[in-house]
């Protein structure tokens, strides 16, 4: 860990301390996540700075980076007893806001982002060293990488292959990133919600029914184990003819080229 990731972590770390001397004094009922005040403060910086096509106006939130520390610091200050009394649509939600609120931040404390490989698009999150498999991020009290909130506990724990169209990594081949936050009361809604809209999306998917192509974003491809049956998972998020196309078989499938820039506006 390099001596910025350090600084940054412990900065984090001490900003949970103090939401959980907070909590000591307000009583936070079992269903926090899906009420705190911190949550609305993260879900009113999204509504503001993520448009319709889920581009982010990261110079924008720049100005309200405290806004958006305060809720990491609500993620870092939860009690794993208080976490244990939630029902499993509230803790989904709570590491798929983890997960996003965590990608703004990364991009936010690398802006401007330097150039380490020539493989990527310059402005993109490729291009920060770590930001995967390195960094640590205080959730629950306990530093967790985002590759660890997406396999070890997302992917691990729910077996729910809509996450993938819920978390966005700030670049234009993701999914878009929703412009409020995922909450336990309405987080069905809101999955399907995200699967249609990228079915939707030709950058994802697209079918050619008279030359029997499908083409296929590569989460597909990377992802194929948690999506199972094409036909089949995506059968409730498109028409009856594509549907009917998918489910016939026969066709040839492409996989995307992944565009990697930065999802910005």
């Amino acid at each position: 860990m390099t001596h910025l990731q350090r600084s940054t972590f412990l900065y984090a770390l001490l900003l949970s301390f103090f939401a959980l001397a907070l909590s000591s004094f307000v009583a936070l009922p079992a269903s926090a996540q899906g009420s705190s005040a911190a949550l609305d403060g993260y879900d009113r910086l999204l509504k503001k700075y993520v448009n319709a096509k889920g581009l982010v106006n990261y110079t924008g939130l720049a100005t309200e980076r405290a806004t958006l520390d305060q809720y990491t610091a609500h993620l870092a200050a939860i009690r794993p007893a208080e976490y244990a009394g939630w029902n499993d649509q509230e803790k989904m939600a709570m590491w798929i806001n983890a997960y996003n609120a965590y990608t703004l931040v990364s991009i936010l404390d690398a802006t401007p982002i330097k150039r380490t490989s020539f493989v990527h698009p310059k402005n993109s999150i490729r291009q920060i060293k770590g930001v995967w498999k390195e960094k640590q991020w205080p959730v629950m009290g306990s530093g967790i990488t985002l590759d660890d909130m997406e396999h070890q506990r997302l992917r691990k724990d729910w077996k729910e292959p809509r996450i993938h169209m819920a978390i966005v990594c700030a670049s234009i081949g993701c999914p878009s990133l929703r412009p409020e936050a995922f909450r336990g009361s309405k987080l069905e809604t809101q999955l399907a919600e995200q699967t249609r809209a990228f079915f939707a999306d030709p950058q994802h998917f697209s079918v050619d029914i008279k030359d029997k192509k499908l083409n296929l974003s590569k989460l597909f491809e990377w992802f194929g184990e948690d999506f199972g049956n094409i036909a089949t998972f995506a059968a409730p998020y498109v028409d009856s003819s594509t549907a009917a196309f998918l489910k016939a078989g026969g066709y040839e499938t492409n996989y995307l080229k992944y565009d990697w820039t930065l999802n910005e506006q």
